[in-house]
């Protein structure tokens, strides 16, 4: 839902639709880094009135249930996406659209990132919604680790106790 009213020329800077009538929450700020740019140059639509979408996933003229449908259909298409790539990576179950979500904060949590820049980077109410949010990463993150380094001879995912 990202329109060309949201991008300046470093950022583009975007409450989420899922929590934009809630009150004391921040919007969320993307830095456009030089990669980005040139992703957004290729991807963008043409017409850059500032109420149009920057994807042409959505039309700026469909009606709110239009834009609902497509974007339940792309959230699943992403999630049979995922769910093939970790198939063919050996890894069984179904992985949602959220899957992403967890991983990108899982891996600013790995790389060492303050709580506050996670919260702010994914959109949440609080730190502490952020705190909670992460709290089994670290518990888990070296058995998840190692899972996906020895993907090719394990089959499902590991418990929260250890390996499979």
């Amino acid at each position: 839902t990202l329109r060309y009213r949201d991008m300046g020329k470093t950022t583009i800077i975007k409450k989420r639709e899922k929590t934009k009538n809630t009150a004391s929450r921040e919007p969320i700020k993307i830095y456009l880094m030089p990669q980005l740019i040139d992703n957004v140059k290729r991807q963008r639509n043409r017409d850059k009135s500032s109420d149009n979408y920057i994807f042409p996933i959505l039309k700026k003229e469909w009606s709110s249930e239009q834009i609902f449908k497509e974007l339940s259909s792309i959230r699943g298409k992403i999630s049979r996406t995922l769910t093939t790539i970790a198939n063919s990576l050996g890894i069984e179950g179904k992985l949602p659209h959220g899957t992403s979500r967890h991983t990108f904060a899982n891996a600013l949590k790995q790389a060492g990132a303050p709580a506050e820049l996670i919260s702010e980077t994914i959109g949440h109410s609080s730190v502490a919604v952020t705190k909670h949010y992460t709290s089994d990463f670290e518990e888990a993150g070296i058995t998840y680790q190692q899972y996906l380094l020895d993907y090719s001879t394990k089959k499902q995912l590991p418990s929260k106790t250890g390996p499979a």
